[in-house]
């Protein structure tokens, strides 16, 4: 169980599936295999992301299939420990650029109670609407 579309929860379960999968654990005893497998899987969840997810509301999307680990299997079949895959790289236009514009942070008080909270307002400023002290953010692209 985890977030449900548009969320990336999906990217998540196969993740999990993946490396499960390929044995990360056993990749994780050298560190150059560990981050290169990491890193392909990573690839494949976050453009099979940016290719079938989307807002529910209107998008038809097939969690149950997404999620099966005969789907995972698919995307992980061409993984390779001796070279990086081109397959998956997006192109500019598929990607958001990084920005510099999440503030995180973490408040545990004595009796170490933990709240944490994570605000992005995406491009510079966000969409550049302040109101009441508050910049919005410019991040719908997520659903779309």
């Amino acid at each position: 169980m985890s977030a449900p579309p548009p969320f990336s929860g999906i990217s998540l379960i196969q993740s999990l599936q993946m490396a499960e999968m390929l044995n990360i654990h056993e990749a994780s005893e050298d560190i150059t295999d560990f981050i290169h497998l990491t890193g392909e899987i990573s690839q494949r969840t976050y453009s099979d992301r940016i290719h079938n997810l989307g807002d529910p509301v209107f998008n038809d999307i097939s969690v149950k299939k997404l999620t099966e680990k005969d789907y995972s299997i698919k995307l992980s079949d061409d993984i390779s420990f001796d070279e990086q895959s081109d397959k998956y790289r997006l192109d500019q236009t598929e990607q958001d650029e990084e920005h510099t514009s999440t503030t995180h942070f973490v408040v545990t008080d004595k009796e170490g109670t933990v709240v944490s909270a994570t605000n992005t307002l995406s491009n510079f400023f966000g969409s550049g609407i302040y109101i009441d002290g508050f910049f919005l953010n410019n991040n719908l692209d997520n659903f779309n």
